[in-house]
């Protein structure tokens, strides 16, 4: 019989058959293998993380099953820290750390995430900078969709349901234990609130870390990323890194996402999303700029443009490529900075000061812009009163030029134009620039710290109302300290006011990390900080009064500052903003600042030998100067006077003292008799011939002696309604063991043309003709 025309062997049909089926076998095994591969990502469309019942979910649970009775997103871990004892990690330390003397060392919680996930080696040997920013904030929303900085988060929050709890729950045991204090200070509640910050202090303590530690990286990845420096110092970091681990015979592991890392879309994390996060009191809104032509600017003003002046040249360095990883408003805030100029924060309040101050800045041949910084409360008389002292013909001078005539040269007074030089005056209306939810975080010494950010100069001089300086404005820019770091800063007196140890502690956590610095570059706290006297204990360190800053070097710090002043258990260990500026930069691992080496002075006349008596009729040998002037010394010569604050009358409550009780102290100002006479006498010009920068003890403690003299730089008199210091040019003598523990201080004796020039510019802030 013939076969049939399309007739097929069973040979054949059993051929076909296997081989599909081989087929078959071999493709279903390669979807298995390649599902269960680390390098591939489940397709978002066919999964959802809430779908339990799917098969994606039940493989990703395999792949990385969650903690028992863990939520999602990721729980919070403990601080284990376990990778910081990664071979990798201790090689990378003994070779780019040299020297770690803080004691301790706290990270951001979301390194453990990262480093659960992923092999130390993978993370340091792969990713680039950029790839390891991309990493971070992918893992920080991964932890919290919904994590942000909270400028309204009370970490000591004593009417919280936890609290109240906690309270109630310990109750008799705490009101057994406070009846048992032999000294009572306090009152049941502060006791039981003393209770609950110790329980809590872990949390408090991990809680800030990672707020200053996510905000710290996110400046540097995305709002200072374009800086050319940054850009190869980067570079640099990754590549010597690199090289580290392949001298040090590292065999590294190929990175790869997560499941969940690779899931999430970039828009949800990248550095225009997390701007608002780690940034919400801002309203991304410039402020206003108003000239004092009446002019408004809605955009920080060009000053090369509009004063064609050859003072307010840029020094940027930036690389516009990397405008597709930058926060947009902030970094477009930084780059828009130019110039150089004046910065002054003020009120309603501030406008007589502050016109004085203007006065004084004409006499000085100021040619900088001056920007009048306010909170949306400065009135439009206010802003009259201070364009008036601006611009108004200055063409009367007060009897004490003649004595200075000489110093300024033949140009300096040109009675057929103004006078005096007139000064460019602008006013910046901050109020905008907030979210309505936060504005009340910036009120009083807060408005100083958001001058450094919203004034429109890349080079500033930040000045209180009541500061007074004695030489023209630009010669603060050639000081050395700022030329060399970008930011000078002066010490306040060195009061013999002690801090809790504790404090040092907390500070010493809230810096980078280790691995802050070995992940992101960003340097430990160093001696630089860890030897100054603050973290020895003293309780005053800086003085305020006047700041130099670089800021777009230092934009970073200045950023870092404003969230500082969200932290009531930082803010509440230091008095208003003075400490926040140099803390700034240390906490943010920018120790590129510079303090002048003196404390500061008392400045004055020398209190009559007639009125330094002891009981037995001898001299004191420490010579004192009565003074409420905080006064500061040229850093570069040591005996030159720079500025002094409180104004320049003898007392700056002049006109709010209650001159009865000024006369009834009795133990200074003897040759003052009378109400009138004193109120003569704190109304004029403070006379200096001499400062004093008192000394301070080694361990800050006070050298008690048998000898009657004082013991402490400083001492608190009740005069100018307690605001006046005296400070002694030694402390100390023979004590019982019969020998000597004095130190010396710094006696600083003003030749006559430095007194003829205070003395004049005394009168002119005055209004003395």
């Amino acid at each position: 019989m013939s076969k049939p025309k399309y007739y097929v062997s069973r040979q054949i049909v059993r051929q076909a058959l296997y081989v599909s089926a081989l087929v078959w076998i071999t493709y279903a095994t390669y979807w298995l293998c390649s599902n269960d591969n680390n390098q591939n990502v489940l397709d978002p469309s066919e999964y959802s993380i809430y779908d339990m019942n799917s098969e994606q979910y039940i493989l990703q649970q395999k792949l990385h099953p969650p903690e028992p009775s863990s939520p999602s997103p990721k729980p919070i871990k403990k601080p284990s820290g376990d990778f910081k004892y990664h071979s990798t990690v201790l090689t990378l330390q003994t070779k780019m750390i040299t020297n770690d003397d803080r004691g301790i060392d706290k990270h951001s919680l979301i390194y453990n995430d990262i480093f659960q996930d992923h092999g130390v080696d993978s993370v340091f040997g792969n990713l680039d900078f950029n790839q390891r920013c991309d990493l971070y904030f992918r893992n920080l929303f991964s932890h919290d969709h919904n994590w942000v900085f909270d400028p309204n988060r009370q970490l000591n929050d004593f009417e919280s349901e936890e609290f109240k709890e906690f309270a109630k729950e310990n109750e008799e045991a705490f009101k057994k234990a406070y009846e048992e204090i032999d000294s009572v200070r306090v009152s049941l509640r502060q006791f039981i609130s003393e209770q609950w910050l110790q329980k809590t202090a872990v949390v408090r303590e991990q809680t800030m870390s990672d707020y200053l530690a996510t905000t710290r990286i996110f400046n540097k990845c995305y709002v200072t990323n374009d800086n050319k420096d940054q850009i190869k110092k980067n570079e640099d970091f990754i590549s010597q890194q690199r090289q580290i681990l392949e001298q040090s015979g590292k065999q590294v592991t190929p990175f790869t996402n997560t499941k969940f890392e690779s899931m999430l879309d970039p828009s949800t994390y990248g550095a225009s999303k997390f701007e608002y996060r780690v940034y919400p009191w801002l309203s991304r809104s410039f402020p206003i700029y108003e000239r004092w032509t009446g002019e408004v600017f809605s955009n920080p003003p060009n000053m090369k443009q509009l004063l064609k002046s050859s003072n307010q040249e840029s020094k940027k360095s930036i690389n516009k490529k990397a405008s597709k990883t930058q926060s947009k408003f902030l970094n477009q805030l930084k780059n828009s900075s130019n110039g150089k100029g004046i910065v002054i924060s003020i009120a309603d309040k501030h406008v007589d000061d502050t016109v004085n101050l203007i006065r004084l800045l004409r006499a000085l041949k100021n040619a900088l812009p001056i920007e009048i910084v306010y909170n949306g409360d400065l009135s439009k008389e206010s802003k009259k009163k201070i364009i008036i002292a601006a611009r108004e013909d200055f063409k009367t001078l007060p009897r004490s030029f003649n004595n200075v005539a000489n110093m300024f040269g033949p140009g300096y007074f040109d009675p057929n134009q103004h006078g005096l030089p007139r000064q460019e005056v602008w006013f910046i209306n901050t109020n905008n620039v907030l979210n309505n939810s936060y504005k009340e975080k910036f009120q009083g010494f807060a408005n100083k710290l958001l001058a450094t950010l919203f004034n429109s100069f890349e080079e500033f001089i930040l000045m209180d109302a009541d500061t007074i300086i004695m030489t023209n404005p630009e010669h603060f820019f050639a000081l050395s300290g700022y030329v060399k770091s970008g930011a000078l800063f002066f010490k306040d007196r060195a009061i013999f006011s002690r801090r809790s140890r504790g404090d040092a502690t907390m500070f010493k956590k809230l810096s980078p990390s280790i691995v802050d610095k070995l992940m992101f570059d960003i340097p430990i706290m160093t001696d630089h900080s860890l030897k100054r006297e603050f973290f020895k204990g003293l309780h005053h360190y800086m003085e305020s009064g006047l700041v130099l800053l670089n800021r777009n070097k230092h934009f970073s710090s200045i950023l870092l500052m404003q969230q500082l002043n969200f932290i009531t258990t930082i803010t509440n260990k230091v008095y208003g903003d003075k400490e926040l500026f140099w803390l700034a930069f240390a906490l943010n691992g920018d120790e590129d600042y510079q303090f002048t080496d003196h404390f500061a002075a008392s400045a004055g006349e020398l209190t009559p030998a007639a009125e330094r008596v002891k009981s037995d009729g001898v001299n004191y040998q420490a010579l004192e100067i009565c003074s409420a002037h905080p006064a500061h010394l040229n850093p570069d010569d040591g005996t030159s006077l720079l500025w002094i604050n409180s104004g320049f009358r003898n007392c700056h409550k002049a006109n709010s003292i209650d001159y009865g009780s000024e006369l009834v102290l009795g133990t200074k100002f003897k040759n003052i008799k009378t109400e009138e006479a004193f109120k003569a006498f704190y109304s004029s010009p403070l006379r200096i011939t001499h400062a004093i920068v008192p000394p301070l003890s080694p361990d800050l403690g006070l050298l008690e002696n048998i000898e009657g003299e004082p013991s402490g730089g400083w001492m608190l008199e009740g005069y100018c309604s307690a605001y006046m210091f005296c400070g002694y040019s030694s402390i100390g003598g023979k004590t019982t063991s019969g020998e000597s523990n004095k130190l010396e201080g710094k006696l600083v004796t003003f030749d006559e043309s430095a007194r003829n020039l205070f003395n004049y510019l005394g009168d002119i802030w005055v209004g003395i003709e």
